[in-house]
């Protein structure tokens, strides 16, 4: 992409933008779709975090 816009070839140059367009195009659905994925397993933890494990409170002491 850099060489056909120093050689300012404008029809490589869209060609070009064109494919990284739809290159961006597919990996965002990808991520998108992982990404429904993990929320659906977050929130379907958060579920069964209410009364799943044991939970303590524990006195600490900040140490600087």
């Amino acid at each position: 992409m850099k060489t056909a816009f120093e050689a300012k070839n404008g029809d490589d140059v869209k060609a070009k933008t064109e494919a990284l367009d739809a290159a961006w195009m597919a990996a965002s659905e990808e991520m998108y779709a992982q990404g429904q994925g993990a929320d659906a397993g977050a929130q379907q933890g958060q579920g069964n975090a209410s009364g799943a494990e044991d939970v303590q409170d524990a006195d600490f002491e900040e140490v600087k």
